[in-house]
């Protein structure tokens, strides 16, 4: 069963994850410079592929009219997710979610950041309605990174991953049901772990 994060959607229906990664400092203040280097490495998303070591799933920040950011991410903005293998028709070759939420505010005596990102339509594309993920828009990636005493951590939370099968892309429709279920299996487990750790540890 996963648990309950504030700030994020309960588990209802589909699959779910919960990763977390923590690093802990001699003292507080160390512990507050990191945090906002890490707050700083979770909003820049063009470079979580460098964060993440071997892992090959490439992450590119989009607005609303299609055009790539060089900037920090922001509410209303796309992500563009590059996952080895064969690619969404629907996304030209991509995965794409949305940026629903960023918080800042501290939760009880924890510094805090979440992003929330639910699968969208692909904004490059003219008139685009059909969602272009192998989830469907039910479900949440909630990234969160905070600071309590002396311990820093990274967090990445699934919620109500249920699979897209209502494209009427008959190859979507079956590359979502296999990526979804390789997803659920852990795969997506390896690719986050190995974010979370890397947010923590990255020079």
């Amino acid at each position: 069963m996963s648990e309950k994060v504030s700030g994020i959607d309960n588990q209802k229906e589909g699959g779910s994850h919960d990763t977390e990664s923590k690093k802990c400092y001699d003292s507080v203040d160390e512990a507050k410079f990191n945090f906002q280097l890490l707050k700083d490495r979770l909003l820049n998303i063009n470079n979580w592929q460098s964060y993440s070591g071997e892992i090959t799933t490439s992450f590119q920040l989009f607005d609303e009219k299609g055009e790539e950011l060089k900037t920090m991410a922001k509410l209303g903005d796309f992500i563009r997710i590059d996952i080895p293998g064969l690619g969404s028709f629907e996304g030209d070759g991509y995965d794409w979610v949305k940026v629903t939420k960023i918080d800042e505010n501290p939760y009880e005596d924890d510094e805090r950041c979440l992003i929330v990102c639910v699968p969208s339509v692909n904004p490059t594309a003219e008139n685009a309605q059909d969602i272009a993920h192998f989830f469907t828009n039910k479900a949440s990636s909630n990234f969160i990174v905070r600071r309590k005493d002396k311990c820093i951590y990274a967090e990445i939370h699934g919620r109500n991953e249920v699979s897209n099968l209502k494209t009427e892309n008959i190859p979507d429709k079956i590359r979502n049901a296999v990526v979804s279920i390789m997803s659920r299996l852990g795969i997506s487990k390896i690719q986050w772990k190995s974010l979370a750790e890397g947010l923590l540890d990255y020079k």
